[in-house]
């Protein structure tokens, strides 16, 4: 069973950053083979290998696994052997291929967020339309954070005393904030009677639903299942 830990830590992950690392090594010291086609059937490969990954693998593929070695070893083909002259580079090169990898990083932060809220803000599955104003919305603001944030740091024209002096408000402001709702119990004038009742844990109510069960076991999630309609009434 493959858990989170699993995908998002470094011991089970770590191999895949080693072969990259060994890919490095092997570039420093001997350059891209001479043969054209050698490297023109490998880049191909390897090209394929990841593009197999992007269209096949989907959330019951076991990730990382030995189905991890397809995306890896495909990235490994390209920077070993797509050249300047390959079809894989010149296809990379492009400014499509370019200009998203350029906001990728943005974006796989922006995207996040945006997805998670969403889903906590909505009881049911998403048609495919939502997602895909999600992604465009993503896209923009990967935009934005790398024209107005990722590129002025690169460059440098951002003093260090502007870093530090926004990081430092905006961190005073994130903690303030966090502070301010852990002394008012995590604003709950934002919530309805309805809502707030549902919140508090209530023994042998007369729904039935709780009935036999401990505070910590409701705790724990073992009660029934509620739902909160437009109008505030309590479905069970």
């Amino acid at each position: 069973q493959i858990t989170s830990g699993t995908f998002f830590l470094l011991p089970a992950r770590g191999w895949e950053l080693l072969v990259g690392v060994f890919a490095a090594f092997y570039l420093k010291y001997k350059t891209h083979p001479k043969s054209r086609t050698f490297n023109q059937i490998l880049s191909l490969l390897g090209f394929s290998m990841i593009a197999y990954s992007i269209i096949v693998f989907d959330e019951t593929t076991p990730f990382p696994s030995v189905y991890a070695l397809v995306p890896v070893l495909g990235v490994v083909l390209l920077v070993l052997y797509a050249d300047r002259e390959t079809l894989a580079a010149k296809l990379l090169s492009t400014k499509a291929f370019v200009g998203v990898g350029l906001i990728s990083y943005s974006a796989y932060l922006w995207h996040q967020p945006l997805f998670a809220f969403a889903r906590i803000n909505s009881s049911t599955t998403f048609p495919s339309f939502v997602y895909l104003v999600l992604t465009i919305v993503s896209i923009l603001l990967a935009y934005l954070s790398w024209k107005y944030i990722e590129t002025p740091f690169r460059k440098r024209s951002v003093s260090r005393v502007k870093v530090f002096t926004l990081s430092g408000c905006l961190m005073a402001s994130f903690i303030g904030f966090g502070f301010y709702g852990h002394l008012f119990n995590g604003f709950p004038d934002r919530f309805s009677e309805a809502e707030l009742a549902l919140v508090s844990p209530q023994i042998g109510d007369s729904s039935g639903c709780n009935n036999g069960l401990d505070a910590e076991e409701i705790e724990k999630g073992n009660s029934c299942l509620v739902t909160i309609t437009s109008e505030n009434k309590i479905d069970t």
